[in-house]
């Protein structure tokens, strides 16, 4: 787990001023609330936060693990901390990126959430849902993805030739979502499957990766 300082770089900002823009000035904005097989994980809040939910830090392969990795005071995670569910499968495809805005060192179960991804491409039917808001985006099309967001008030612009959305919530929440054909999805079928079976069209464009972000407002002076 490596530990590089936090800082507030040009792609945060150009993230920050898409999603401030595609928002709209002066108007109110929806909370975003994430959550993994329906166990919430807050973003501002600390990875404990998310233990004390009933969900768990795994290793790459989903397998229970924890970490004794320590932050130094004013550093930010650049690699993943991948989540899983406490009952079988433990496995998902659900990564965070930590900071410790803290004077002091923290364990890495005392810092906080700055980072959620999502990445559908490697998702199944077999693995818990995540949601944003109560949008489970496993096997959404750009159309339904579109519609969903707006209907729990978002402001979207689908970007048609790069197949992306950026949209912001309250609180400088950006989500960010990357969209592929179905010939990059595999369509794997579980003997138990807690999501719906999906059918990928080769043409049709489908959800591949889901990121909600609140780095932006991080501007932690590591010069003082």
């Amino acid at each position: 787990m490596k530990r590089k300082n936090m800082f507030c770089g040009l792609l945060t900002a150009v993230t920050f001023s898409c999603g401030f823009l595609l928002g709209g000035c002066g108007e109110t904005k929806p909370e975003v609330s994430v959550a993994l097989d329906g166990k919430a994980i807050i973003m501002e809040d600390t990875v404990q936060s998310c233990i004390d939910n009933g969900l768990i830090t795994t290793d790459t392969q989903g397998n229970p693990q924890t970490f004794d990795t320590v932050f130094e005071a004013k550093t930010a995670s650049f690699d993943t901390l991948h989540m899983g569910t406490s009952s079988e499968p433990h496995s998902s495809v659900i990564g965070v990126m930590v900071y410790n805005p803290e004077s002091t060192a923290k364990s890495i179960y005392d810092c906080k959430i700055m980072k959620v991804f999502y990445y559908a491409q490697e998702d199944n039917s077999g693995n818990a849902p995540f949601t944003v808001n109560g949008i489970d985006f496993w096997g959404m099309t750009e159309e339904e993805t579109v519609a969903a967001l707006e209907e729990q008030g978002f402001t979207v612009s689908l970007d048609e030739q790069y197949h992306f959305i950026v949209t912001s919530g309250s609180g400088n929440t950006t989500i960010s979502i990357d969209f592929q054909p179905g010939d990059y999805f595999e369509n794997v079928s579980t003997g138990a499957p807690q999501k719906k079976e999906v059918s990928y069209d080769a043409s049709t464009y489908y959800v591949s990766e889901v990121k909600v972000d609140i780095s932006s407002k991080l501007n932690i002076d590591l010069g003082n």
